[in-house]
């Protein structure tokens, strides 16, 4: 009867679990025997087992004389197993009978127990058998069950770890993984010619030789790590990152234009900044967003007026007529304060004092910009209405509106 048990369970990875499966119940008495060239014999081995040949007893009574060198290795059935499929022996092959015994082994051996399961399904390929039995899903267009892993296949998804994953997220995962080892060698190798600098021949021209030839963008983090830990450093630093391909090391000309100290620097990462029309147009939006974000954006977080302040002073730089509206939006800006007013003190009838808590007033004061006035002054030709937004708006309307709109109806 169980050797109906078959050949779809051949598949199994461990195989004492097949060869429980593949031979009779009085089989499991014997030894099993798994070959190099594949499958398994059953039977009693009479000779020594270190022979060069094995003679092996099926549970027929055939003797097979077989080289050792051709046996892989023997395979145990354990004890607890074989007390199993004695119980099944004599009983009909029924879905009951194997789905009680893969309950009774999916504590120990699951893919034992699953190969049961399988076996249900076999018989009885019901929708509640198959999500029983797991990793299967049912083709909506044909009715066919098939295994997670021929679906994913099909859907041209790859194997990833214990899941699947596209084959484009998987080669972008591993472009990011050679980038990340390719940025580790490169903030090593500067880290050692940075230090090597200092030193004499043959290190230090060697070192000076480096960074003179230095235009990889994988340096830049690390470069704008040693220039921000010391600006000192800036005469140095800033032709090597000027140096790097396209607009690749912009990030950092507009952080050292809105956080450097040192007019100097700011000053020439602004004009590198306007080098070409796309990184001009790049630091323009940038300036512009930091103030419509302070002025248009999440009230619930506060705005930082100094960088606010600096962004509207940079704005100077790139004579862009379309920073009008903002500039005038941003001439004065709304602040709430909290004052507490001091308690009062009283005296009763009984000469004793009392302290009155106070009270607490909030009010919203205005404040002034006068960096965004100079740069709005400087965009206007000369138009100066102070901070006085009513009037700059009718400015604005007046100058840029269109002037050859025809009133007059066709005759």
């Amino acid at each position: 009867m169980m050797k109906h048990l078959f050949v779809m369970l051949f598949t199994k990875s461990f195989v004492f679990l097949t060869a429980c499966l593949a031979f009779s119940v009085s089989t499991l008495q014997a030894d099993v025997f798994e070959l190099r060239s594949g499958g398994t014999i059953s039977g009693t081995l009479l000779n020594d087992p270190s022979s060069n040949v094995f003679k092996i007893q099926t549970y027929d009574g055939v003797v097979l004389e077989i080289s050792s060198g051709r046996i892989k290795q023997k395979i145990t059935i354990p004890a607890e197993v074989q007390k199993i499929y004695q119980s099944m022996a004599g009983k009909e092959d029924t879905v009951a009978l194997h789905r009680a015994v893969s309950l009774e082994l999916n504590r120990d051996y699951t893919d034992l127990a699953r190969a049961h399961r399988e076996r249900v399904v076999e018989l009885d390929p019901s929708e509640e058998n198959w999500n029983a039995l797991g990793g299967h899903f049912q083709d909506p267009k044909s009715g066919e069950w098939l295994p997670r892993e021929l679906i994913n296949k099909r859907k041209g998804l790859v194997k990833a770890g214990k899941g699947w994953d596209t084959p484009q997220s998987q080669a972008i995962s591993k472009s990011e993984e050679r980038r990340k080892i390719a940025i580790a060698e490169m903030n090593k190798q500067i880290d050692r010619e940075w230090k090597n600098l200092k030193e004499k021949a043959p290190k230090g021209p060697i070192a000076m030789e480096f960074f003179r030839n230095l235009n990889d963008p994988l340096a830049i983090p690390r470069l704008e790590k040693l220039l921000f830990e010391d600006l000192r450093n800036g005469d140095f630093l800033l032709p090597i990152l000027a140096k790097m391909p396209g607009n690749t090391a912009n990030g950092v000309f507009l952080r050292l234009s809105m956080q450097s100290s040192n007019a100097e620097l700011s000053n020439v990462a602004m004009e590198l900044l306007n080098r070409t029309a796309e990184s001009r147009e790049n630091a323009f939006q940038f300036y512009l967003g930091i103030l419509d974000r302070a002025l248009h954006g999440d009230k619930k977080v506060s705005v930082n007026m100094s960088e606010f302040d600096r962004a509207a002073s940079n704005l100077q730089g790139f004579a862009d007529k379309r920073a009008i509206p903002t500039l005038i939006d941003s001439l004065v800006s709304t602040t709430t304060v909290t004052q507490k007013d001091p308690g009062t003190q009283s005296i009763n009838s009984n000469g004793n004092v009392s302290m009155g808590t106070g009270t607490t007033r909030t009010s919203v004061i205005p404040v002034k910009h006068p960096t965004a006035l100079a740069t709005l002054v400087e965009l206007a030709n000369g138009a100066n209405f102070q901070f006085d937004q009513v009037q700059w708006r009718i400015w604005y309307a007046k100058t840029f509106a269109k002037s050859n709109l025809n009133l007059r109806r066709d005759e």
